[in-house]
């Protein structure tokens, strides 16, 4: 057995075979002017998806480094808390390879070893570096309403039937899982838009949540759902939302959200649900929307037939 190595304040991870111990990292708010006390925090990227398991130690190394970017945190010296909502889409058997990972505390190599753990939280797996980085992976669903309109749904033990907007999020949400409806290009116009307007105004008891993603271009500033939910105190997640593009895994924990909390290891999502309904903080973001070069490549590639 063997520590990671780790600053005053930071992770400190156990090295043995097959599990890991996390002592938590503190981030100080005295360290900034004008700040007294202390707080927890960590980061947090709403909408993951990857392509297979694979490319898991790329995408840990990526958002790792995206997220200790001095920019997008403070105390940028400290090791890296991170968490990562990641949705599967129909089909894909990467889930089942990670959460195998996480029962035999597999070693993987990238620019970092990543030991991946279990928590005490079905559907959570932990990845901790050797430097003491800890991003917790918490994987759900994307699906599609009857509206065509996604969802990203965590938590939940049953798997999802197709059904309207309104039925699968009072569905999901009475199961008690969490629940984002995240914008897409041209989704949230016409009535499509109109509906999920009507839903904000009409469902406002149910606590689901909108998403933003980074894919949305700079030029596309107001989105009138946006508008609507922070009317009424909802939180908006934002996740970076990486197509099934080259180029795209690297954008990974680039654009989010810090949650002022203290990450549950052993039961993230839960956690995670308890720190966006407590409502006593806002929730800060970080990451820039993407740039128009980028958006009319994505959406050019995306439209080409596949080779």
């Amino acid at each position: 057995m063997g520590t990671s190595p780790a600053s005053a304040g930071g992770v400190v991870s156990f090295w043995g075979k097959g599990q890991l111990l996390f002592l938590p990292f503190r981030l100080f708010e005295g360290s900034r002017p004008g700040a007294k006390g202390d707080r927890w925090m960590y980061l947090l990227d709403g909408h993951v998806h990857l392509q297979h398991q694979d490319r898991l130690v790329e995408l840990l190394d990526c958002c790792s480094a995206n997220m200790r970017q001095p920019r997008n945190r403070e105390g940028a010296e400290a090791p890296l808390q991170g968490v990562l909502l990641m949705a599967a889409l129909p089909g894909q058997g990467w889930p089942q390879a990670l959460y195998g990972w996480a029962r035999e505390g597999k070693l993987l190599p990238g620019r970092s070893q990543w030991r991946m753990s279990c928590s005490r939280e079905q559907g959570s797996v932990v990845a901790t570096s050797e430097q003491g980085d800890c991003l917790v992976c918490i994987i759900g669903e994307q699906v599609n309403t009857r509206e065509r309109l996604e969802l990203l749904l965590f938590g939940l033990q049953e798997p999802y039937q197709a059904s309207g907007l309104a039925d699968s999020i009072e569905q999901a949400c009475a199961a008690g899982g969490l629940v984002i409806l995240p914008w897409g290009v041209g989704k949230w116009l016409g009535a499509r838009g109109r509906l999920i307007r009507h839903l904000l105004a009409d469902k406002g008891h149910l606590s689901f949540f909108l998403g933003d993603n980074a894919g949305r271009p700079r030029f596309w500033q107001r989105v009138p759902q946006f508008v609507l939910a922070r009317a009424q105190a909802r939180a908006i997640i934002r996740g970076t939302d990486p197509l099934l593009l080259p180029g795209e895994l690297e954008r990974v924990g680039s654009f989010g959200t810090r949650v002022e909390a203290e990450l549950d290891l052993e039961h993230p999502l839960a956690g995670l649900q308890r720190a966006l309904g407590a409502g006593e903080r806002p929730l800060n973001d970080y990451g820039e929307l993407q740039g128009l070069g980028r958006f009319f490549r994505n959406q050019l590639l995306l439209r080409l037939p596949l080779s």
